[in-house]
């Protein structure tokens, strides 16, 4: 009997899709992914913060390891920021940065995490930082330090980077955000 259902609907599907009645529907993920990331945006601008969550993590899944994803991240990292849970922001923070190391935002927002996670883990991540030899990784110790409230230190290792490390997109962020930041006037930036 359950052979014979299921001969029945393949005869059906077969029957149904020569005839042009039926059509071979497939997903677009990536689309989707945008799709529930706007509905997140929605739900996270509204305040619902439980539906913005799942929607993040439903555009995530569809779209786990593009730039794109990286907003995504971001936007589920800066929910869960609101609602009082900076662990579970660090991760999505630095699965943004991954993604799309060249922005700016998504290092604020992690480095606005620690901050919130309090000054242990923000020392912590402060000595491990410093310890990094990657270039990129002096751009979180100049927002870190800005973080703990030692804005000098943290305009004078920005600073840094933007001059060595001239030639990248991250430098012309970080240099629009020391403009905002700085006591003084820069003019040489």
């Amino acid at each position: 009997m359950k052979l014979f259902k299921i001969l029945c609907t393949f005869i059906f599907v077969i029957m149904f899709a020569q005839q042009g009645l039926g059509e071979i529907y497939v997903i677009d993920a990536v689309k989707n992914s945008v799709m529930h990331n706007n509905i997140g945006m929605n739900h996270f601008n509204e305040g619902y913060y439980y539906g913005a969550i799942q929607e993040f993590k439903i555009a995530i899944s569809l779209n786990p390891n593009s730039q794109a994803s990286a907003g995504y991240y971001d936007n589920l990292g800066r929910t869960y920021l609101i609602i009082g849970y900076p662990t579970m922001a660090e991760d999505c923070f630095v699965n943004a940065i991954r993604l799309n190391p060249m922005n700016l935002s998504y290092r604020q927002h992690l480095a606005d995490t620690y901050r919130r996670m309090g000054n242990a883990a923000l020392n912590n991540k402060l000595k491990e930082y410093l310890s990094s030899k990657n270039p990129l990784d002096s751009v979180m110790v100049g927002l870190l330090y800005i973080a703990k409230g030692d804005t000098n230190a943290g305009i004078i290792k920005l600073d840094e980077f933007c001059i060595t490390q001239s030639n990248l997109i991250l430098a012309e962020g970080v240099k629009a955000y020391l403009k905002t930041i700085s006591p003084r006037k820069i003019e040489n930036l």
